[in-house]
């Protein structure tokens, strides 16, 4: 049946006019064509500013790769002809020959940004202060320094992990020459593969502890090991004795201490029996260290008769040194581990008793200036440095004065000797020396003297930097403990 007929039948049937109804359906028909021609021309804009888009991008790309501008050229004068197919394949083609490498190089950034995400989070590194891709940037310049700045925080992080070693072997080596285990989470931490920033901090804090534990322990010995030696040289005990005893205990426990403490405590019963010929030895040795540190026979003198004088009653007993030294000690762990200290026999008689008190302040007197002299040896080797190149500066400097004639050659290369030696090897010598005599004031609270005057008085004028006051300080030290291993 004919579509218009049919149509034509309705509307009479309906009521509605023809022509009128005929206008509407070729109104509707060119309303669906101008709407059909319309999305046609919307998707062809869309597809041609796609291609431009597109073609933007690879010329982006191909700029951040840092490619030759003959490169970029091709892109840019590609997809200029044809069916707009046609010039999106020509786009596509002329970027082809760049897009493995551009996968590569996009493959290279994420994966150097994936190893730097971890260290990142591992040192807690601010969002505003981590490297990210700059896309706009993506050439091997700036992949290099991408490369760079890991390289940097791999180190810091080997360095970390290094650091850690370090530390958990220098806290097993004290542990073990100190005798005091470590605790069970240091342990745990120190078995650990990676540990942690804070972990690292707990491990230099123990480690902190222990080397003054250490510290402690070898000043201790130490002062034990003067005063047993004493002990020993007043005594006469054997060298083979000595090295017996030293050969028993080579570390620095608490029952290492305590076997000094108890040796000094069976040497002073029996000094007691002894006493007489020791004091005179004493005093003679008092006054041979006191004369070989420069001091003055009547200064001597009066030190030894000021021992004389017995302590008045309200004073504390010369022995109770070593008891509040023995009291400040770290206790082991167990209680009963601690070693019964023996006291000695009390004195009897009057006579003995003051004559016992006597030798412990001679006693006391000469661990002071054996201290002292210790002290003073590397002091005295710069004063007599010192007093040599100024001495012989100030000879040279009469002879140039007062030759007249020409000196020989011997006394030419004397003249240039001194003058050289005091012009570049004094000022050294004095910092160290003002250095050394600092560290002596501090050590025993008191200047040290030279033919009865302050030996610093001499050198006032020396300048020396904190810098260089440091580094002298630090490498004394390290010699003190290097030497206490």
């Amino acid at each position: 049946m004919d579509l218009e007929k049919e149509l034509g039948d309705l509307w009479v049937e309906i009521g509605l006019d023809r022509n009128e109804e005929l206008e509407k359906i070729e109104n509707l028909i060119l309303g669906f064509k101008n709407e059909y021609i319309e999305n046609y021309r919307e998707k062809c804009d869309n597809f041609a500013n796609e291609i431009e888009e597109k073609k933007l991008g690879y010329i982006n790309i191909l700029t951040s790769m840092g490619e030759t501008e003959d490169n970029i050229t091709q892109i840019i004068y590609s997809g200029n002809q044809g069916s707009l197919k046609e010039r999106n394949l020509s786009v596509l083609n002329a970027f082809e020959p760049f897009q493995e490498q551009y996968e590569k190089r996009m493959q290279l950034f994420h994966s150097v940004l994936h190893e730097l995400s971890f260290y990142y989070d591992f040192f807690n590194i601010p969002d505003e202060e981590r490297e990210i891709i700059n896309y706009s940037d993506i050439s091997l310049s700036r992949f290099h320094d991408f490369s760079s700045t890991l390289r940097d925080i791999k180190d810091k992080y080997d360095n970390f992990n290094r650091e850690k070693r370090i530390i958990a072997e220098q806290l097993e080596e004290i542990s073990n020459v100190v005798g005091i285990p470590l605790r069970s989470e240091t342990q745990e931490i120190m078995l650990k593969k990676q540990i942690t920033i804070e972990e690292l901090a707990y491990l230099k804090k123990e480690l902190t502890q222990y080397k003054e534990i250490k510290i402690t322990r070898v000043n201790q010995i130490a002062e034990l090991a003067l005063e047993m030696t004493t002990l020993w040289d007043s005594m006469n005990v054997s060298e083979d004795e000595r090295k017996k005893f030293v050969s028993l205990r080579t570390k620095l426990t608490y029952n290492d201490v305590m076997y000094c403490v108890n040796e000094i405590q069976r040497l002073i019963k029996k000094r007691t029996e002894q006493l007489q010929g020791i004091i005179s030895k004493r005093i003679i040795e008092i006054k041979e260290k006191s004369i070989a540190m420069g001091l003055k026979e009547e200064e001597i003198d009066e030190m030894i008769h000021n021992i004389e004088k017995p302590c008045p009653d309200n004073e504390t007993e010369p022995s109770s040194e070593r008891e509040i030294m023995i009291s400040q000690m770290e206790d082991p762990k167990s209680e009963s581990e601690k070693p019964e200290i023996e006291i000695g026999d009390l004195i009897s008689t009057v006579a003995e008793e003051k004559l016992n008190r006597y030798y412990e302040n001679l006693e006391r007197l000469y661990l002071d200036i054996s201290k002292k002299y210790h002290d003073s040896q590397p002091i005295i080797e710069l004063i007599k440095q010192r007093e040599t190149i100024v001495s012989e500066h100030n000879i040279c400097s009469t002879i140039n004065t007062q030759t007249k004639a020409k000196p020989d050659h011997a006394i030419i290369l004397r003249l240039e000797k001194a003058k050289r030696r005091y012009q570049s090897v004094l000022p050294r010598l004095d910092k160290k020396l003002k250095v050394l005599l600092d560290e002596y004031r501090n050590s025993n609270g008191t200047d040290f003297l030279w033919d009865g005057e302050t030996y610093s008085d001499k050198i006032l004028d020396v300048k020396i930097s904190s810098r260089e006051k440091k580094m002298m300080r630090e490498s004394l030290l390290g010699k003190k403990l290097g030497g206490a291993k």
